[in-house]
């Protein structure tokens, strides 16, 4: 393998420098250092404008959450920190270039990217929008005309490595953003919907989320009461006092717009001029198909694209201005070829040779690549009860749900397109529907919870089945809030502990077609993992492994977070269950209490399952593992159990390409691993050109005694166990599960240890 890094090296050694150095002084007796965050007073200084050139621009660096490092002193304070005076220690304080000041370089290296592309774009106007650090956006210009009148935004985000001898490299990561040049105002004038719209103030400088609930009578020239206030509010003079050049033009006419801000918990009034609606993919399908179609070519980039529009970048900063001239010539400052991975440390391996086999029905074995096998030759375990589904559907589309269940059906007795399929077993899993079908009416939170129960109520009931009214394509049906009562079902069938499969009715289209065939595998594949069935386990367990845990916190809404955990039993990837709490903590740090209640639940399953306690438990935290080291080995050397705690990110800038895989955009195959350390970037899915690139995931081994090899090879391998899909997971089940009871919350039960997957 010729693996690279998506990093670029300087030319010169970033050397140290002289910075003053301010003291944060907090005149709250009461404030709790701990959580001070000093970065709130660098964003106030650095917003501070008395003047044009106030502050403008400059470099500062919260130390420790205690102190201000500046490069040259700061002009002007602003006047109104609240409860906080800044106390200059030093002018011209000298900070060498040590493991404990790289944090401080690597910023210093972003700043110095940030003033090459601000003097390019005084040159270049509009060449970049530079107005969020480390976030350079430029709008493409030869996208196709489309009905919503949006663009597509591409955004280069920095981030900066430096060494301990001064060598410094910067990533750079392409994601892309859309934006409506409409603003709701046009919208509401198009006779455009606009209540339960989500949409962002684009005259505010912090980025809320908002949803229109009502575009009132009056016009926004008009006094409006406010909840908060028992004074009446004039947007137009609260705004003139602002942004007065943006009030200057606006048609005094439009109404007044109410919208609610989720993170105050309050509705406010907003000039219908400053809010846009936020486009993301799933309002470009509802809204303009045949866009949506075009808009994969612009942002699915492959790692050769990648590549050569970064380069594209870079060059900004190969130039300089000549002496007394106003044209830019090239310089020499930063490499534009990707950087060996051996130049950094790292060793390359490839985690998908030798890969072990699986166990289906009747001990049969079958090779990762040979998942489809399963449905001729049977699941490794299918629900001992039969599953008794209760069939529910909107009335007037009862008929087309009736034969899109019937198809369900039909493929777990053996048969596709109502013909015998020897692709599949004929007894390939105990399904049967209720007597009796249950109907709901469309759009109404109390016929969903009154169907629920009845089926509750109903004898022998314990699965749902559910097609839902929805016209977009499967891959975006669970993201669909607008006509969709999905989370609603999921929700209540949740509490009543009832497990739920949910069908998009579009599938009708693909009925007495090919495609029904591949779409009813994973469907079933949901309906056998929610009944407490399993596809596949390995032959033998992992490296003696005994039992994997995942763990995650996810967040509901600001500071509102519950943990999760998702078990596998025996290293062989057999599913134990899961268990999801229902208290809720603050931050993403996992609380001691909590922690004690997921680890009894899970080594009490455990023990059910084996006979005695596991004796090497490796957990898989997604995200960083903030939670206490010496808690987990207290709990664990108590039990006398061995274990490995290993940090599994996935929201990284770093990228991998290989450059012998030219035929296929250089995106590394899947398995391509660079290990370091107690640290690996790993490659977990294959992705084709046209589909854009990968996204390594990064693991850092945090405690244990296992090789980091080993670690990542189970990694990959529980990548490829995913039970609830024939689709390999870029995730590992273990954090990939623990990421999806998070995320759906409301879709499972809560404070129980439970295998069925209510949450796929």
């Amino acid at each position: 393998m010729s693996l690279k890094f998506c990093k670029f090296k300087f030319i010169k050694k970033t050397s140290p420098k002289l910075f003053c150095k301010y003291e944060i002084i907090s005149s709250n007796p009461y404030s709790d250092k701990k959580n001070f965050n000093g970065n709130s007073v660098r964003y106030q200084i650095l917003q501070y404008k008395e003047n044009k050139k106030d502050n403008k621009r400059m470099f500062i660096y919260v130390l420790n959450n205690q102190y201000l490092l500046t490069y040259g002193e700061i002009t002007k304070i602003p006047p109104d920190l609240k409860d906080i005076e800044l106390r200059l220690v030093s002018k011209d304080e000298t900070f060498p270039i040590t493991e404990e000041t790289l944090d401080l370089y690597c910023q210093w290296v972003k700043y110095y990217v940030y003033r090459k592309i601000v003097s390019y774009c005084a040159k270049n106007k509009y060449a970049y929008d530079y107005r969020v650090e480390n976030h350079y956006a430029v709008s493409l210009s030869d996208i196709p005309n489309n009905k919503l009148n949006v663009v597509i935004k591409r955004i280069f985000n920095v981030d900066a490595e430096v060494l301990s001898d001064g060598t410094a490299y910067l990533s750079v990561n392409i994601h892309h953003e859309f934006e409506s040049k409409n603003n709701l105002y046009d919208l509401i004038k198009q006779n455009r919907n606009v209540i339960d719209m989500k949409v962002k103030c684009l005259w505010q400088i912090y980025d809320n989320h908002y949803i229109v609930q009502k575009v009132n009578d009056i016009t926004i020239e008009n006094d409006i009461d406010t909840e908060n206030s028992t004074k009446k509010l004039n947007l137009i003079d609260y705004w003139n006092k602002k942004l007065s050049k943006e009030i200057e033009n606006i048609d005094k006419n439009a109404p007044i717009v109410s919208a609610y801000n989720k993170k105050k918990k309050r509705t406010e009034h907003y000039i219908p001029q400053s809010l846009f609606p936020i486009v993301t993919r799933e309002y470009i399908l509802m809204n303009d198909r045949n866009f949506s179609k075009k808009v994969d070519r612009y942002i699915k980039l492959s790692m050769q694209e990648r590549i050569e529009i970064i380069q594209r970048f870079l060059k900004v900063l190969n130039l300089k201005k000549m002496k007394g001239k106003d044209e830019l010539i090239e310089s020499e400052v930063i490499e534009l070829l990707p950087t060996p991975i051996k130049e950094l440390g790292y060793q390359s391996y490839d985690m998908s040779q030798k890969l072990p086999t699986l166990f289906i029905a009747n001990n049969q074995r079958i090779k990762f690549n040979e998942k489809y096998k399963v449905f001729k030759q049977g699941f490794y375990k299918v629900p001992e009860k039969t599953i008794v589904a209760a069939f529910m559907s909107y009335d007037t589309e009862a008929k087309q749900s009736y034969e899109v269940v019937k198809a369900v059906l039909d493929f777990t007795r053996g048969k596709v397109n109502g013909v015998r399929d020897n692709r599949v077993n004929e007894k390939l899993l105990p399904l049967k529907f209720y007597q009796s079908s249950f109907h709901y009416e469309k759009g109404d939170m109390l016929s969903y919870t009154e169907t629920a129960h009845k089926i509750k109520e109903a004898g022998n009931v314990n699965f749902v089945v559910a097609p839902l009214p929805i016209e977009i394509d499967e891959e975006e049906f669970y993201k669909d809030s607008i006509a969709s009562p999905y989370d609603s079902f999921k929700h209540v069938f949740a509490d009543l502990e009832i497990p739920s499969q949910m069908l998009s009715l579009n599938m009708i289209k693909d009925i007495d077609t090919n495609n029904i065939f591949y779409r009813l595998q994973n469907i079933v594949l949901g309906i056998l993992c929610k009944a407490g069935g399993v596809p596949w386990i390995l032959e033998k367990p992992l490296d003696d492994v005994d039992c994997f845990i995942g763990l995650d916190v996810g967040t509901q809404e600001k500071g509102i977070h519950y943990p999760a955990c998702s078990v596998c039993l025996d290293g062989q990837g057999n599913f134990i269950g899961y268990y999801s709490t229902n208290v809720a903590q603050k931050g993403e740090k996992i609380d001691t209490k909590s922690l004690e209640v997921i680890f009894n639940n899970v080594l009490i399953a455990y023990k059910q399952s084996s006979g005695e306690y596991p004796k090497h438990i490796v957990i898989h935290r997604d995200g960083f593992s903030n939670e206490e080291k010496s808690w987990y080995i207290e709990y664990f050397n108590r039990r006398n159990i061995e274990f490995d705690v290993v940090e599994i990110r996935k929201n990284i800038s770093v990228r991998l390409l290989e450059e012998n895989e030219a035929s296929n955009g250089m995106n590394p195959k899947s398995g391509s691993t660079v290990i370091k350390d107690n640290t690996a970037y790993i490659i977990t899915t294959n992705v084709k050109k046209y589909l854009g690139s990968p996204r390594p995931l990064l693991l850092v081994h945090r405690h244990g005694n296992l090789p980091i090899e080993k670690i990542a090879r189970q990694v990959y391998i529980l990548s490829e166990m995913h039970i609830g899909s024939m689709r390999t997971s870029r995730l590992p089940l273990t954090t990939l599960y623990a990421d999806k009871i998070c995320k759906n919350h409301d879709h499972v039960p809560h404070n129980i240890l439970t295998n069925q997957l209510y949450f796929l």
